[in-house]
């Protein structure tokens, strides 16, 4: 029997890879789920799929949080590195 990521309840279950391909970029299944209801054997098979249907990468829970705490950490080295004021500064 076919294990679906979602049981019976107010949840759709995911029948074509469309769906499983959404649901894999709104981050409510993982890859291996993914891979799996997708009928793929490889990451970059699920990449392709992703990709030739238009559906974003998903992005961990808490993420965007952490990616901005490393971006603004950054800047001022690359800033410095490539000899330009920072975004919103005036030069000296």
């Amino acid at each position: 029997m076919s294990r679906h990521p979602f049981p019976p309840g107010p949840e759709k279950r995911l029948v074509t890879a469309a769906e499983f391909l959404q649901a894999y970029s709104e981050g409510r299944i993982d890859s291996r789920e993914t891979m799996h209801g997708i009928g793929v054997d490889s990451f970059s098979d699920l990449l392709d799929a992703m990709a030739g249907c238009g559906f974003r990468l998903p992005r961990g829970r808490g993420r965007e949080e952490q990616v901005e705490r490393e971006v603004a950490a950054a800047l001022p080295m690359l800033a410095e590195a490539l000899g330009v004021p920072l975004p919103g500064t005036a030069p000296e």
